[in-house]
């Protein structure tokens, strides 16, 4: 038996070119079909903490931070309502009020001087973080030793700088 009859019919049933595109269109709906169900690799999870220092905080602003709150960066979205990349809520875990040192120059040099009114706070905050790349995303901004940070919550926006960052 021959394999291509005189009609040009791939073992007398079907066309070969029409044979070829059927088989195409079913790998590529297969190939689409695995790349759209299939599970996602997910990055390891590991939990980050940051102290935040804010300086020259007015007092009734400080009395409204509290250990347990949620916190987020203004330049994201609000980290515990929504989900997806920047939806990793992070937790105040402590807080520490003291008096504002104000740095005043003086014949002699720069000194250190508490002020009466004004308060440093320094914030304890930690969250889960999936480990990918080279940054570290929490509370919807990218969190690094030394830099600026807008953190905020429900109640209260503070900026300041972010002294330390630890990953466990």
């Amino acid at each position: 038996m021959r394999l291509v009859d005189g009609r040009g019919r791939f073992l007398g049933l079907v066309n070969p070119v029409d044979l070829v595109m059927v088989l195409l269109v079913a790998g590529l709906v297969a190939g689409a079909g695995h790349k759209l169900l299939s599970p996602r690799a997910t990055a390891p999870v590991r939990t980050v903490q940051f102290e935040f220092v804010a300086q020259a905080v007015e007092p009734q602003v400080a009395a409204l931070i509290h250990v347990g709150d949620y916190v987020t960066s203004s330049k994201g979205p609000a980290a515990v309502a929504t989900t997806g990349p920047f939806a990793r809520p992070a937790k105040i875990v402590r807080v520490e009020v003291g008096p504002f040192m104000a740095r005043v120059t003086t014949a002699t040099g720069r000194a250190r001087n508490p002020d009466p009114y004004l308060k440093d706070v320094h914030i304890w905050a930690q969250g889960p973080v999936p480990v990918t790349g080279g940054s570290i995303d929490l509370a919807g901004e990218q969190v690094r030793a030394g830099t600026d940070f807008t953190l905020d919550s429900r109640l209260w926006e503070l900026d300041g700088t972010v002294e330390r960052v630890r990953v466990e």
